[in-house]
């Protein structure tokens, strides 16, 4: 019995820091996400002829597909193999990957220019 109460407080302590950390991070990356996609629209989708969008446009789009998108649920066996190593990675690549889209961007838009 008592093992059952240290785990519960144990996941809600974890909840609690997912909640007051991981939140104000995943809107930072996703607003990191919408900026860089709104840098990489106006290269190479308004010359085209469609029309501009800003930053908070797409922030929002983003949020419309990631609502649309089937979310995935982790079993426990999933959630073990996702090591600290791992969500390093993962949340490393959520800021580096759209840095290295803005360069390859770049340098896109610097050859066809």
């Amino acid at each position: 019995m008592a093992w059952e109460k240290n785990n519960g407080w144990e996941l809600i302590g974890k909840l609690a820091v997912g909640v007051f950390l991981g939140t104000p991070a995943r809107l930072l990356l996703s607003l990191w996400r919408a900026f860089v996609l709104s840098i990489l629209w106006g290269w190479f989708i308004v010359p085209i002829g469609i029309p501009a969008l800003t930053t908070l446009q797409i922030w929002g789009a983003l949020i419309v597909y990631g609502a649309l998108r089937p979310s995935s649920i982790d079993t426990d066996s999933q959630r073990k193999e996702k090591d600290a190593v791992y969500q390093f990675v993962s949340y490393s690549m959520m800021i580096v990957g759209p840095l290295i889209d803005l360069g390859l961007g770049f340098i896109i838009k610097l050859i066809i220019s």
